[in-house]
């Protein structure tokens, strides 16, 4: 090498250049820049050299790094505009104060506005007058909040034919965290809204109180026949559960299922019909028949239909033709049908709890002289008043019957001494025989009563009535006004 002294500033840079070129080459800087200068001595001659390498890498890494950034930025760019430019649904961008000043051509194309006649309008120009007041308040809660807008109203199309669009738009935000512009699509959903106007047609026609409810009850339909049936309004029904328009299924926060999806309160109610007492917005109560059926949502949550019938005319009719069926007409008392069934109930419920039943049958001495006497009349006065002082002289789980005539059958189950069924008859004995006032005369009458006993005195409720009608026809043959219990060993003597 040559001496550094000899050499000119030229000479010792382009020395430096090379050197720098050697070590590149060995890739041990990569490509890199550099400065030299001289190092003199006391006597002002040169005796070596300084340099000043710097590697290039980083720097070249970072601007191809920025390079690629700013590449796939654009490209992304490049894809958001072919997608809105493309999509078939109205997108919208708006800056943060809602004002359009985009050149946004699915809205454009909807709305058969240019750019330069929507330029610095606020979006809510574009909507229904109808429209605007609503959306806008929700437009100014989601800027407030910063939260997403989500709301529906009515765009006027290019054709110039309003539609019902459902829009939803987020906020874009700026480094400093405020919203910079809004980003939105608008689905029109205006043959959703016409079907859902053609099924309100279709419930409002129908005869018979129509609901929709959701999955945890909620109403989300309430046809005519509903608002007449239970008084409520058809929005004012939307904010009421199923649950709350019955008694049996009365709302109950404490044991709300709504976040199952099959509530156990509706499972009951499936596929079949259920009578439930239905309450009125005033609270008059009424009988209802409910039928429930699921309508399949795929995914979602399931809905629901209601079909409520008012019921009250059958029920009447129900009563009426059980009353005929069951009931004396005369004094209301259950008939001979409903005695057997009673009868029935109270052995079956003697054998599972090991108690007695007892079987009173009494009937009115000289009965037939004051039929003949003072007319039919009085007589069935009579009976009543009889059927009266009976009645009250008995427990409530007691049944009293009128067979016919002037015989009289009493049912006490759940009787834990025979001796119960004497104090009964001995209490009937001192009620009855007291005078009876009747159309401006006084009467006197006494009953004769025989008392059978389950299981002694017979194992069925044939047994028992035929039993009790025997120990008081023994009871008449020892003078009347009294009563007698079952003795089979009279029976086997022949009466004797």
């Amino acid at each position: 090498m040559q001496a550094l002294d000899r050499l000119s500033r030229e000479e010792l840079i382009a020395l430096v250049h090379d050197l720098q070129g050697r070590l590149a080459a060995r890739r041990e800087l990569g490509p890199s820049a550099g400065s030299a200068a001289a190092i003199r001595g006391a006597d002002a001659r040169i005796i070596g050299a300084s340099t000043i390498l710097r590697t290039l890498a980083e720097a070249q890494r970072k601007v191809s790094e920025n390079h690629e950034h700013q590449s796939a930025l654009s490209e992304s760019e490049a894809r958001f505009r072919a997608l809105v430019e493309a999509s078939a649904q109205p997108v919208w961008i708006t800056n943060a104060r809602g004002e359009v000043d985009a050149e946004i051509p699915s809205w454009q194309r909807y709305t058969g506005l240019s750019f330069e006649q929507t330029r610095g309008e606020g979006w809510l120009h574009a909507l229904h007058p109808e429209d605007r007041a609503r959306a806008a308040q929700d437009w100014a809660e989601a800027c407030t909040a910063g939260s997403v807008f989500d709301a529906e109203f009515r765009v006027r199309r290019h054709d110039g034919m309003w539609r019902h669009m459902h829009a939803r738009a987020v906020p874009v935000y700026s480094a400093d965290g405020s919203i910079r512009e809004w980003v939105g699509m608008s689905t029109d959903i205006t043959s959703l809204r016409e079907s859902e106007r053609q099924l309100d047609s279709i419930l409002n026609e129908a005869a018979e109180a129509m609901l929709v409810v959701s999955s945890d009850g909620v109403i989300e339909r309430f046809n005519l026949a509903a608002q007449r049936l239970f008084g409520y309004g058809a929005e004012e029904a939307r904010t009421l559960n199923l649950r709350q328009l019955t008694v049996e299924l009365a709302f109950d926060e404490a044991t709300d299922t709504a976040s199952q999806p099959h509530p156990t309160w509706i499972k009951p109610l499936l596929g079949g019909r259920r009578e439930i007492t239905g309450r009125r917005k005033d609270g008059t109560i009424f009988p209802l028949e409910l039928s429930l059926s699921e309508i399949g949502m795929g995914p979602r949550p399931p809905r629901f239909t209601a079909v409520v019938r008012d019921i009250t005319d059958r029920k009447s009719w129900e009563n009426r033709i059980y009353t005929l069926a069951y009931t004396d007409s005369l004094t209301g008392l259950p008939n001979r049908l409903l005695l057997r069934d009673r009868l029935e109930h109270a052995i079956a419920a003697g054998q599972r709890n090991r108690s007695m039943v007892g079987v009173l049958f009494f009937d009115l001495d000289h009965f037939k002289a004051i039929n003949d006497s003072y007319g039919h009349h009085v007589g069935d006065e009579l009976l009543r008043e009889i059927a009266r002082r009976t009645t009250g002289c008995v427990r409530e789980i007691d049944t009293v019957c009128r067979l016919g005539g002037d015989e009289f059958v009493l049912v006490l189950p759940e009787l834990h001494d025979a001796a119960d069924a004497g104090a009964v008859a001995r209490k009937l004995l001192a009620v009855l025989s007291q005078p009876y006032e009747i159309d401006g005369h006084e009467l006197h009458i006494t009953p004769t009563l025989g008392i059978s006993i389950f299981p002694q005195d017979g194992p069925d409720a044939d047994a028992l009535v035929r039993n009790a009608d025997t120990a008081m026809y023994h009871a008449k043959e020892s003078g009347k006004n009294d009563y007698r219990y079952f003795d089979p060993r009279i029976e086997e003597s022949g009466g004797a």
